[in-house]
């Protein structure tokens, strides 16, 4: 069975601390990051723009501009919405980003959704909303086209948790599988929060195979179209929730989602659910999760206006949670989601980071997707290395349910009555 072996470091927290949890990250050499050059870059607002290349960067202003002139030319007044205060021409605005997805107008329907899973994919399995209450109970699996989860590498669990002794908070993670017609699969985990997570969180393990699948994309596109997807989801939730009078104010998602073919993979996340990818005990990818402790997220939430508090506990943990300015509210402990809209102003913002990974197949490498129900009291590596061996001896069903009593061992051994939800879907490329 895998041990977590940090069961008791962290039995500081109460229930009302354990929303979130800040994990340790690294970058392994396996892990390539998009070069700048390579996408467009996103800058921290929504919805988001697009910084130009500086191969496609405009003159700068003040450089002179060529006009054709007559031999006398006529007396002219300047338009001085055209030009700068020493009478260059203004440069242009940049074009606005390619868009590669069909835009969302409206609820989508049961049967909207079971069109495109019928047009665009071979199959695709997501949890389904409903489901039992009961803490630790398996949330109920919806699946279209020829679903054999045992016979196409896949293992999953999605399992409500114990948020106290009289608990009636519903499971608000989920979870979604997909082949699409091109031979791509994608395979997403989602952790919501607030009042409204588990609508959020369902939501978008839907929607995002939805809008990706329509699309027809080259893999340099990949990476834009991963961007335009969370952004255009997070859009779409809260328009959803505006017109239905429920609200995303303080209740959101995070997100991690991973296109995959052959042995190309790209990894794309917000917040800290959190992709790993191993190969014989060696970590080879980890997803860095998006906190307010990290320097270059700290710093755009601050420079926006938003307030990172810090507490600190008598074993040397260290807490931080994002607020708006001189208020008690939202108290988030992650930089980047889907939903939450009082805090989308000052830079928790909706755009994932993008990675792409590639591995040999020779080697028999697998990955994890999971909410923060695993990753609270477990390192990438421990993981990795604990799954390896069980993956070899009894194979994906097995490592998965060690994988999910491990975590909720490490739950239960730090706390009396609380244990997150928990989510892990382990892939097992061919």
């Amino acid at each position: 069975m895998l041990c977590c072996g940090t069961c008791d470091s962290k039995n500081r927290h109460d229930e009302a601390n354990f929303n979130e949890a800040m994990c340790g990250e690294v970058t392994p050499d396996a892990d390539t990051a998009l070069a700048a050059g390579e996408r467009k870059l996103h800058v921290p607002s929504l919805p988001s723009q697009t910084v130009p290349s500086p191969a496609s960067a405009p003159p700068p202003p003040g450089e002179p501009t060529a006009f054709a002139t007559a031999a006398e030319p006529p007396s002219v007044e300047l338009d001085k919405s055209k030009v700068n205060a020493d009478g260059a021409a203004k440069a242009a605005p940049p074009p606005p980003p390619k868009m590669f997805l069909p835009k969302l107008e409206g609820k989508i329907t049961p049967d909207q959704f079971r069109q495109c899973w019928d047009m665009n994919t071979n199959w695709i399995a997501y949890g389904s909303l409903t489901g039992s209450y009961e803490p630790f109970a398996e949330r109920e699996v919806e699946s279209f086209g020829n679903w054999q989860p045992e016979t196409l590498g896949l293992a999953f669990t999605c399992r409500k948790g114990q948020k106290g002794e009289y608990d009636t908070a519903p499971n608000q993670d989920n979870f979604s599988l997909a082949e699409f017609k091109n031979g791509w699969r994608m395979a997403c985990c989602m952790d919501g929060h607030g009042s409204f997570g588990q609508l959020v969180a369902t939501m978008a393990v839907q929607t995002l195979p939805y809008l990706v699948s329509q699309c027809s994309w080259k893999e340099e596109d990949i990476p834009d179209i991963l961007v335009e997807a969370y952004e255009s989801i997070h859009s779409h939730i809260t328009a959803i929730a505006d017109a239905d009078g429920w609200s995303v104010d303080t209740s959101g998602c995070t997100a991690v989602m991973v296109l995959w073919k052959d042995q190309k993979a790209y990894v794309s996340h917000v917040g800290d659910s959190r992709c790993v990818i191993g190969s014989q005990s060696k970590l080879l990818h980890e997803s860095k999760d998006h906190k307010p402790s990290m320097d270059s997220e700290k710093k755009r939430i601050e420079q926006l206006g938003g307030e990172v508090h810090t507490e600190a506990y008598s074993d040397g943990w260290m807490e931080h949670r994002i607020f708006v300015k001189d208020t008690e509210k939202p108290g988030l402990s992650m930089s980047r989601s889907i939903g939450d809209t009082m805090v989308k102003d000052i830079g928790v913002i909706a755009t994932p980071d993008v990675r792409y990974v590639n591995f040999s197949a020779e080697h028999k490498p697998f990955m994890i997707l999971a909410s923060d129900g695993v990753w609270e009291f477990m390192t990438s590596d421990t993981v990795v290395k604990a799954a390896t061996s069980t993956l070899q001896g009894q194979g994906l069903k097995k490592t998965t349910q060690d994988l999910y009593e491990a975590a909720l061992q490490c739950w239960r051994n730090a706390e009396t009555d609380y244990c997150d939800d928990i989510t892990a879907v382990i892939v097992q490329f061919p």
